[in-house]
């Protein structure tokens, strides 16, 4: 891969690059200066958990030590780096862009898939968490997602050659199954649990 220049992006995807870096620093900045403020709803903590910190100018390091020590802040710093260096110059592509794009999607995916399944069924959210969180697990990874030139994720079916069954499906118990079969032996043995 070399570190060429490639052609000029369309002005939907600048746009959409701008977009998503503004939402990015704006989840970031809005956090670190709720954070460092002390402005956040402090709810007990676990028992083993970290303890609160002091009021004010006093307990601003700590607060923000600890809102930087977070995956999810890390995860929106990259998205915000990658997607401010495609907004301020997107025709240049190089290999570290395209590693710092890629960390990016990665991170904010975990960030997101994490937090849906496991923290927010059971988060207590209050205060101003009620809009930094939305930004900082949702709405950034979303459109992070899409770029102006990029048609929207469709349907594509199984990539993998034969790879026939190959879905997710309804199960009569009202959950879902994961079914593949790649190869005859598979398909053989998979079949008959099937009723097929």
């Amino acid at each position: 891969m070399s570190d060429q220049p490639k052609s000029e992006p369309t002005p939907a995807a600048r746009t959409a690059y701008a977009v998503n870096a503004a939402v990015a620093w704006l989840g970031l900045t809005l956090t670190a200066f709720l954070s460092g403020m002390g402005w956040y709803d402090e709810l007990p903590p676990e028992p083993g958990l970290y303890g609160g910190h002091p009021d004010g100018a006093a307990g601003a390091v700590a607060r923000l030590t600890d809102t930087f020590s977070y995956f999810t802040i890390w995860s929106n710093v990259v998205v915000a780096l990658s997607v401010t260096l495609l907004a301020v110059g997107p025709w240049r592509d190089t290999t570290l862009r395209r590693v710092l794009r890629l960390d990016a999607m990665l991170m904010i995916t975990v960030t997101a898939i994490v937090y849906q399944l496991l923290l927010a069924p059971t988060a207590v959210v209050t205060g101003w968490s009620r809009v930094t969180d939305p930004i900082l697990h949702v709405v950034g990874g979303t459109i992070a997602t899409f770029t102006g030139d990029d048609e929207p994720p469709a349907r594509t079916g199984s990539r993998v050659h034969g790879g026939v069954p190959r879905n997710v499906y309804a199960t009569r118990d009202g959950g879902w199954i994961a079914v593949s079969g790649t190869t005859d032996p598979q398909v053989s043995r998979l079949l008959p649990l099937l009723g097929l």
